[in-house]
């Protein structure tokens, strides 16, 4: 299966999250971390889908960061 990767603006229509809380989020590990591909950061679909199948709990420790 290909790996498909969604921008931030795809959260919006699966959880209400403005763009900006959705990278808050990922900086303080309390979702999937995105991959940076070049300038553009995107998130793998099936980590985001299981993420919010198991209740969108935090997926690391705080502080860590999501965002390289």
């Amino acid at each position: 299966m290909a790996r498909v990767e969604l921008a931030p603006e795809f959260y919006y229509k699966a959880v209400p999250l403005l763009t900006t809380h959705v990278y808050r989020l990922a900086d303080s590990g309390a979702m999937p971390p995105p991959v940076k591909l070049g300038a553009l950061v995107r998130w793998s679909r099936q980590a985001i889908e299981q993420w919010i199948a198991g209740g969108c709990k935090p997926c690391q420790t705080a502080g860590k960061g999501g965002r390289q």
